[in-house]
Formats: C-alpha cells, structure tokens, sequence
C-alpha cells in the first residue's frame, strides 16, 4: 500500500491547541536501509514559538545588516536547514532555546513552518542549553561571554551543580570552543559572571575597537567597575580611559566609605573627589582643583565605534573603499533636510 505524503498542512495548531503525540504518531515507522525516525523532530507552525523567556536580561547579539540579508536570502532559497531546539509550554506554544536567529529569519521570509527539536527539560536545564549553545559560537563579543556564563552560572547554581563548573572549566572539549581562543579558567568563568552587573555602556567599552582591535577597557578593570551601583558606573563613563587597576581600587574605597577624613568621616562620593583620584591628587588637598570637562570623554572614541558598527551593517563588502564618501554624502543629505524643516 502506497505510503500518504506527508504536507505542511498536517502539522497545523487546531484551535484546541497543539498535539505533539498526534503529529508524531504521523511520522513514517518502517524506513528501510536499518534507519530510525526520531519521534521528537517535526515541522513546526512559525506562530505558535516564541522566544527564550529565562534571559533576565542576558540577551545576545544577533546578526543584523548586510549579512543578516545573507542569511536571510539563503532562507528564502533552501529554507531553514539546521533544526532549532524547543521546548513545549503549557499554553500550546513552543519556547526557542536554540536557534531565534533562524526563527527570525523564517517568519522574515515568509515561511509558516521551521523544523524543531522538541525537548520536555526543567527552567535550569533550558537556561544552561539557551547558554551553552552561543557559548560555542567563536565570534562571540564580550557582551555574548558574560550573559552566556551567567545563564550557565545560574543554571548549575540552581540545581546544586555549581561545583562541576569547576570541572568543566578543565575540560579540553569546552575550552577548544572558547571564543578567545585561551583555555577558559573558573576565575575567568566568575569575572564574566560577575560583570553580568555592567551597564550596557561600560560593556560596549569592553568590546575591541575596530580600528585599534583592543578594548578601551580592560576586562579586570570591568570586573572592578560592576562592583559599583549602575548610577555610579555612569558616573565614572567619562573617565573611562583614564582609569587603572589601582585608582580603580581606590574609587572602591571611596564607594564604600573606608577613605576618611582626619575626623574619621568618610569622603562623599562626588565628581572632585573622583577626578582627585583619577588625577593621583591626595583628597585632603586643597588645591585649585581641575575641571571635569579636563580630562578627556570618550565622546569621540564612541562615536567612531557607532559609525564602524553602522558601516559594517549596512555597506556592502564590494563598497567599503568608498564608505568615506558614502558617509559624508549621507551627512550632507542628513543635515540639508534639517535645514530645509
């Protein structure tokens, strides 16, 4: 008897949700040459998945620009290749912990169904197979790093398997994966938890420069700086390339109220008394004292990083010897409609 030919149209949600037993019970049983379907691989409707709902705000990047049009032209031609891996919930739709990247690009480019990995695994679990999964990408920033050891982090503390991170940061076949190409340590594994309490602007310090390839500022000293309250990370954003391990070892103090006066007060934490540390004057001088605005921002610096990440998004390849006059061309375009409102 001629086997039916399985459609997209079998694996639609009927209204009263989706039936994952139905829908495998439909897969084909007798392939021959010795070969085994696995019941848990199946079309699944772009519609009822959604996101990652554990991130707590340790997102990654995604590709965006020119490549992403890419990818995005590769989809509409093959469709989605690689399955992505979900999990069920109980309101009939299915959560992504691995691949949101080819569920974007698969709604982007019209199609209604993705193949999926479907996988029934505990909050701790999903957070480490959500973390584990950018973890062994190799072009990871370092924004990448701190939310995927975090989520690792936080996975293994839940379930009281903190101390194999001890393990795993000893394993040949996690350190060949590591992003950076060094072999990964626990100290270095704790210092990208640890800096999960940056802001995003003191992060994006930490990223290589694309002109320079080095960061404007040094992991430990980011590891230091997440110590301090967000409010008072901002404080200390313009004199973010002036800092070193020790003056940054002494505004800890300040922040915490162990600097004090001869009366035994603790100095307040406020821009004179920080610009006296950054500059290596004592905080009981009394001398005329710089101004802020002296010691040079990163407004400038940042500013070039924005238009590198703009040129690499949105210039092609083939026109990067031209992105000079493309940009100013945009500026003057840009300004001349400011002038004419």
């Amino acid at each position: 008897m001629a086997k039916k030919k399985l459609v997209d149209s079998d694996f639609d949600v009927p209204e009263s949700g989706f039936d994952a037993s139905a829908a495998v019970a439909k897969l084909p049983t007798d392939i021959r040459g010795g070969k085994e379907p696995l019941g848990d691989f199946m079309k699944l409707p772009t519609s009822i998945l959604t996101p990652f709902g554990l991130k707590d705000g340790a997102d990654f990047t995604r590709p965006s620009g020119f490549f992403y049009e890419q990818f995005l032209s590769s989809v509409k031609e093959v469709g989605i290749i690689e399955v992505i891996t979900v999990r069920p919930k109980t309101n009939g739709q299915y959560e992504i912990l691995a691949g949101e990247t080819r569920w974007s690009a698969a709604k982007d480019a019209g199609l209604r169904h993705v193949p999926a990995h479907i996988i029934d695994v505990d909050d701790d679990t999903a957070r480490k197979i959500f973390a584990w999964t950018n973890l062994l990408r190799r072009d990871m920033k370092v924004r990448d790093r701190i939310n995927g050891w975090w989520q690792y982090h936080r996975g293994a503390k839940n379930d009281g398997k903190l101390a194999s991170l001890r393990d795993d940061a000893k394993d040949d076949g996690l350190n060949q994966y590591v992003s950076s190409g060094d072999k990964i340590s626990y100290r270095q594994i704790m210092r990208y938890v640890r800096m999960h309490n940056l802001t995003s602007d003191w992060i994006d310090l930490l990223e290589l420069d694309p002109e320079t390839k080095k960061p404007q500022v040094t992991i430990r000293i980011g590891e230091k700086i997440s110590k301090l309250k967000p409010e008072r990370q901002t404080d200390l954003l313009p004199f973010a390339t002036k800092l070193t391990e020790d003056n940054v070892a002494l505004l800890l103090s300040l922040n915490n109220g162990s600097l004090t006066d001869k009366k035994n007060e603790p100095y307040p934490w406020n821009k004179r008394n920080i610009l006296k540390i950054i500059t290596g004057k004592s905080l009981e001088s009394t001398e005329e004292d710089s101004n802020p605005e002296d010691v040079p921002a990163l407004k400038l610096n940042r500013l070039k990083a924005g238009i590198m990440k703009i040129a690499k998004n949105y210039i092609r390849p083939e026109d990067y010897g031209k992105a000079p006059e493309i940009i100013q061309e945009a500026l003057e375009m840009y300004y001349k409609s400011k002038e004419q409102t």
